[in-house]
């Protein structure tokens, strides 16, 4: 399952993450490292990182020269062939919220 996407005249192809990718992505995940600039600009449940994952593009041509439209576009194909996995954040995001006010 995927969807693509043109961005800065280069097709983009935002692929199904594997639970490979999945259980990856969980075991890098590091509270204290700098939050990516995507991650910054857009209050969106899929992380840059996992962006990246779906992609293929790395973690610095993601913050590169693409416009923020195109970055908005990209993340909407993402999340709709992730749909559990965007999910699992929100329930990761919500046991955070639930954690820090207690």
């Amino acid at each position: 399952m995927s969807e693509a996407t043109s961005m800065a005249g280069r097709k983009i192809e935002a692929k199904q993450l594997n639970m490979r990718q999945i259980k990856t992505f969980i075991s890098d995940l590091d509270p204290d490292a700098e939050p990516h600039i995507i991650d910054l600009v857009f209050d969106d449940p899929i992380p840059a990182t996992a962006v990246a994952m779906a992609t293929g593009l790395s973690l610095e041509e993601l913050a590169g020269d693409f416009n923020q439209e195109e970055i908005r576009e990209l993340l909407d194909k993402v999340k709709a062939v992730n749909s559990s996995f965007v999910g699992m954040m929100e329930r990761i995001v919500k046991a955070g919220q639930l954690l820090d006010a207690n």
